[in-house]
């Protein structure tokens, strides 16, 4: 029988990294599975100025994902690299089929992240990676001294149109109204940046090209005038980046978690409407989206502590999260301590080394070796699993 951990996360960008943290250090077994790079939507941000504690100069999405992934992992968070395809979350034990493998825990913890939304034009899907890009950090060196569009208004757009600036020869921002909604501070830098252009009242219509990007049709916003935009014709291509917004990474939860506009539906201590599974990040429903309120949500609602609650039957024992308890597996009932799914000798075993002092039990392992309630593991409770062992 695989291992029963008492935390699986799934994704490994700020809220997951977070969250698995704050797991580990409470001495929860904790498995962080991430299908691509750590850091998600971060990992792609060249520049980061905003998140309290950075770098002061030359703080980057992956420069802080870094050190995030570091952390997690010096509190004794495991790593698998899967891709989860199915899900069950209908009993107390979560389960979760991975291209690789297959995981439970009793307790999910949601932060799968959002993707791109796509700029919307026809013959879009034909040119992506062939002139059409999401990602400017990781695509910005193959437009070195070549024209290139950017569409979207917001921060994230400004941001890395600005630093496309430093390869391109100009950058256009194509923004469907006239004026940005980038933060303001963003923006006095935008307008003081010779080589950043603006588009005002233009969408993008069309693309085209011969095998590369090379032409494309903006409509005005106002008056419905198409234009036709086409490469220098020294250059042959040009680049287009769209910046306009994100969409969350939820299919594998459809008809499964509660949600609205596809973001997972939560309260504000980040429970879901299924006991055990949490959403937190950009995954969730939420009005801020930033590095700084993803990790929030993995630290404000995933500071675990094992601990007794008055509110639950005698003897029961429980983790509480954000002071709402909850009873899974980790219950008294069956002295499963090492997690393995089955109560045996070796869980009597790891209970009396854990009553005489040889060995610190985890919070997780205290709730199944605390058969009296007591809130502390003794010999009486060593026994008593020793007993449910050979009756087993």
């Amino acid at each position: 029988m695989s291992k029963i951990y008492d935390v699986i996360v799934l994704g490994a960008g700020p809220a997951g990294l977070t969250a698995g943290l704050y797991a580990g250090r409470s001495r929860l077994s904790t498995l962080i599975i991430e299908k691509g790079q750590d850091g998600g939507q971060i990992a792609i941000t060249n520049e980061i100025e905003n998140y309290p504690g950075q770098q002061l100069e030359g703080e980057s999405g992956p420069s802080l994902i870094a050190r995030m992934t570091e952390q997690a992992k010096k509190f004794g968070c495991e790593r698998v690299s899967d891709t989860i395809k199915s899900v069950d979350f209908s009993g107390k034990t979560k389960k979760l089929v991975g291209t690789k493998g297959e995981y439970e825990a009793r307790t999910v913890i949601i932060a799968t992240g959002a993707h791109p939304r796509p700029i919307g034009c026809k013959n879009e899907e034909q040119f992506v990676g062939k002139g059409i890009s999401f990602c400017a950090t990781c695509d910005a060196a193959f437009f070195e001294d070549f024209e290139v569009y950017v569409v979207g208004g917001g921060d994230a757009a400004v941001e890395e149109a600005m630093y496309l600036t430093k390869f391109a020869r100009k950058v256009t921002i194509i923004h469907r109204r006239n004026e940005l909604r980038a933060a303001k501070s963003i923006q006095e830098k935008a307008f003081k940046n010779e080589k950043l252009h603006f588009m005002w009242d233009h969408v993008v219509e069309e693309v085209d090209g011969d095998g590369m990007l090379s032409k494309m049709i903006v409509k005005n916003t106002k008056t419905g005038e198409l234009t036709t935009i086409e490469a220098d014709e020294d250059d042959g291509i040009f680049g287009l980046f769209g910046f306009i917004g994100l969409l969350p990474n939820s299919d594998l939860f459809q008809g499964i978690i509660d949600m609205e506009n596809n973001y997972i539906l939560t309260d504000d201590n980040m429970h879901t409407n299924i006991e055990g599974v949490f959403a937190a990040g950009d995954i969730r429903k939420k009005s801020l989206r930033q590095v700084v309120t993803a990790a929030a949500d993995g630290a404000y609602t995933f500071e675990w502590s094992y601990s007794k609650d008055s509110s639950v039957n005698r003897g029961e024992d429980c983790v509480k999260i954000d002071n709402v308890a909850f009873s899974g597996d980790a219950g008294m009932a069956d002295g499963d301590v090492d997690g393995d799914g089955i109560v045996s000798v070796s869980d009597a075993l790891l209970a009396m080394r854990g009553a005489m002092g040889t060995i610190t039990l985890t919070a997780s392992q205290l709730a199944h070796a605390d058969l009296d309630g007591d809130g502390t593991v003794t010999a009486s409770d060593a026994l008593a699993i020793m007993r449910m062992a050979m009756n087993g």
